[in-house]
């Protein structure tokens, strides 16, 4: 963000544009990706700009980094609730696939789990190369995010983005 002077600023934007720096430092004890601390900066920006639109704000330096930590915490938080969803739609296949053996003595149970694991192998069939490989290296192989990562050379982030790729497509699905 251009940091200049403007003498018609109002309290909230020269209060930004004052601490910046400070304001950039704070969010990076919650994010380590730079591109999450500007997304949160700009919203931060945005939603101080709109309620000193509709309010008064006596403290407009602390208000923004009140602002921030808000909108950091609840951005850590739908991350946590998508990681638990997606652990879940993970432990589906994994279901799958032990019900899937589980079944000799059934043979018709043992046919609508192999129908459910057939459709499950044609949704991962369907990822682009890179989802499917990294897919695959979780669930059938159960490396960690971590392992995946340094196996293939790329950021955890990707794995994870990659992971919640293939878990959106299982999900879309009437697999369950």
């Amino acid at each position: 963000m251009a940091a200049y002077h403007n003498n018609n600023d109002t309290p909230v934007e020269r209060a930004f544009r004052e601490n910046i720096g400070s304001l950039t430092r704070f969010l990076r004890q919650f994010f380590n990706s730079p591109a999450d601390v500007e997304d949160v900066l700009q919203e931060t920006f945005l939603k101080v700009f709109e309620a000193e639109h509709a309010t008064i704000i006596s403290e407009p330096r602390a208000f923004l980094f009140k602002t921030a930590k808000n909108l950091s915490l609840n951005e850590l938080s739908k991350r946590r609730t998508r990681r638990t969803e997606a652990l879940a739609d993970i432990d589906l296949l994994t279901v799958l696939i032990s019900e899937s053996n589980g079944y000799d003595s059934q043979p018709e149970l043992k046919t609508a789990v192999e129908k459910r694991l057939a459709l499950a192998w044609e949704l991962v069939d369907q990822m682009s190369p890179r989802v499917r490989e990294v897919f695959i290296l979780r669930k059938v192989h159960g490396l960690k995010q971590r392992e995946i990562a340094e196996w293939l050379g790329i950021a955890e982030s990707t794995v994870e983005k990659h992971i919640a790729k293939g878990l959106e497509l299982i999900s879309a699905s009437d697999l369950n």
